[in-house]
């Protein structure tokens, strides 16, 4: 099936910038589709969205999943009010 490149792609070798059309095995298309840098042909008119000029290559063999954030740290347990020292002086 036929895609359009959103970013810069390189498949098989080639470089295919954001726009251009390329052929790609349903595996391949899978994993390109699922980074989101290629749309099939029908929906790809509307989702170029790489700027002229920029060139943020992709190898579709070197796809990695975007890291997990890092959990926030936990707050540390509030400490206890000093004691009032009222009526605890000499007399």
């Amino acid at each position: 099936m036929k895609y359009t490149a959103l970013h810069s792609v390189r498949h098989d070798g080639q470089l295919y910038q954001a726009g251009e059309t390329l052929e790609l095995d349903d595996t391949a298309a899978d994993t390109l589709l699922a980074c989101r840098a290629v749309a099939a042909m029908e929906t790809a008119e509307a989702e170029v969205t790489e700027p002229e000029g920029v060139e943020a290559e992709q190898d579709v063999n070197s796809v990695e999943p975007e890291p997990e954030p890092e959990p926030e740290p936990e707050p540390e347990p509030a400490k206890p009010a000093p004691k009032s020292q009222k009526g605890k002086g000499k007399k």
